[in-house]
Parts: C-alpha cells; sequence; structure tokens
C-alpha cells in the first residue's frame, strides 16, 4: 500500500472512531431568514456574506415567525407593517452608514430587534394598562388606582431621529377608548384603542379630528401608531 493510500486509510479510521457528538460539533453554514440565492438589495448581499450578520437576521427572523404565530390575525396584520417599517430603516441605515462601520453597526440593529420582538407579548391581557412598544417608540399607561390612567409617550424617527415625539396626559376609559388630553397643547388629545393583541393610538385636534404634526413632536413627527404589548421589566 503506498503512503498516500495508507494515510487516507488511517484518516478514515480515525474519523470511525470519533463520537458521533465531535462529528456533529462542526457548525453548519450561517443561513439568514431570506434565501440569498435571491439576494438583491445591498443589505441582503452583506447579510449574506458574512457569518455573524447571517446568523443575526436569522434570529430576528425565529423571533418574528413565533411572534407571528402567537399574535391574533388583527395583531399580526400590525406586526407585519412594523416588520416592513423595521426592513425599511435597516435598509437605509446600512446605506448611510460609513463603509468601515457597516457591519458592525448592522449587527447591533439586527440583535436589538430580535431582542425587541422577542419582549413582545402575544396574549397581552384586556385593556389599555402596560407598556407598548413599536419600531419608533412606546407608550406606558398606568391605573393610579382611582380610575383615573396616565399616559407617557414618546417616539422618534427610528433612522436619526430627526423628528421626537415626548408627550404625556391622563383620563380616563369611556367604552373601549382611552381619551387622554395631552398636557399643554392647545385642547389636543390621543385616543388610545385596543386592536387585538395591541393598542392603536391616534392624535386628535381640539375638535376630535386627526392631527398632523402636533407641537410636541417635530417637523412630520407623530405617535399615531399601532404598539404592541412587553413585558413590565423590558428594557
Amino acid at each position: 500500500m503506498t503512503v498516500p493510500a495508507l494515510a487516507s486509510s488511517v484518516l478514515f479510521a480515525v474519523s470511525l472512531a470519533l463520537p458521533a457528538s465531535v462529528l456533529a460539533s462542526t457548525p453548519a453554514p450561517a443561513k439568514p431568514s431570506f434565501d440569498c440565492a435571491k439576494a438583491a438589495a445591498p443589505v441582503e448581499k452583506a447579510i449574506c456574506r458574512d457569518a455573524g450578520l447571517a446568523r443575526a437576521d436569522a434570529a430576528v427572523g425565529r423571533a418574528y415567525e413565533r411572534l407571528r404565530k402567537s399574535l391574533d390575525a388583527q395583531a399580526a396584520k400590525a406586526l407585519r407593517e412594523d416588520q416592513r417599517w423595521f426592513v425599511g430603516v435597516r435598509d437605509a441605515a446600512y446605506a448611510a452608514a460609513a463603509p468601515a462601520g457597516r457591519t458592525q453597526s448592522l449587527k447591533a440593529l439586527l440583535d436589538d430587534r430580535a431582542r425587541a420582538l422577542s419582549q413582545i407579548r402575544g396574549n397581552p391581557p384586556p385593556g389599555v394598562v402596560g407598556r407598548w412598544r413599536n419600531v419608533a417608540g412606546g407608550v406606558d399607561v398606568v391605573d393610579d388606582g382611582a380610575g383615573r390612567l396616565t399616559v407617557e409617550a414618546n417616539a422618534a424617527h427610528p433612522l436619526d431621529g430627526r423628528w421626537l415625539c415626548d408627550t404625556a396626559g391622563s383620563g380616563r376609559v369611556v367604552g373601549a377608548e382611552l381619551k387622554v388630553q395631552v398636557d399643554d397643547d392647545r385642547g389636543s388629545s390621543l385616543k388610545l384603542t385596543r386592536e387585538g393583541a395591541a393598542l392603536r393610538v391616534q392624535a386628535l385636534d381640539a375638535d376630535g379630528k386627526p392631527l398632523l404634526g402636533p407641537e410636541y413632536c417635530g417637523l412630520n413627527g407623530s405617535v399615531d401608531g399601532v404598539y404592541f404589548a412587553v413585558s413590565p421589566d423590558a428594557g
């Protein structure tokens, strides 16, 4: 038997002798949540090229699917819109980042999204009290124990913070709605209503009509949107 043939035989014998756990420890290639053969956008191609980004994207996909399946149809539809918003922010953030820091900033963004999705509750209790979050920000509703609810709402453009909303107020639930008089904003209010497992927030003017560009937000800013319940200790 030649030396190369002998070496091959020895390696084959050693591989047979190795425990299955050792052989199985070789990590499989990292795969993102989408088909890399169909990757078209620069950010998708970057994710497919980098194992760390691929794993981070896969974590987002798993968290999203788990949550989507736990939500009712109405909230799941809102979650799809929230995820589309996130993907748009992801793509824009990648394009705007300095080339040297793109991988690191994209990895941080994906990690944050996976964590945020994992904190959302699929079956929150009835009512509007609690902590509610979406891509842009959050709404906290607290019961003072006397039937009056206090609300704090904060939101910002999720890409660059070009607008920032920060407001608070209080009100009482009437029927299925909580109408909150906003502090120091010329009689404007917020209307909060449950939509399945989610919470819809609408800004209204003093006449109860949709309010665009409220004073407590910057140019084109708004707290309008659908928010999802998170646990009290969520970050």
